[in-house]
């Protein structure tokens, strides 16, 4: 949504990105629990993310 507005700089972007995968994975633990099929999905999503926003 940031940058489709073209608000927000490259430093913010993977700030909010950070901040969105942390509260993802801390909610999927809450409700699922850490062994669960659902959060290694949603663990397996937040890498492929990390990555893709690391790459130059």
């Amino acid at each position: 949504m940031i940058k489709k507005n073209g608000g927000a700089s490259e430093d913010q972007m993977f700030k909010y990105r950070y901040k969105k995968n942390v509260h993802l994975l801390r909610a999927t633990e809450l409700k699922y629990g850490k062994d669960s099929p659902e959060y290694k999905h949603i663990v397996n999503l937040v890498n492929k993310d990390e990555v893709i926003s690391v790459r130059p």
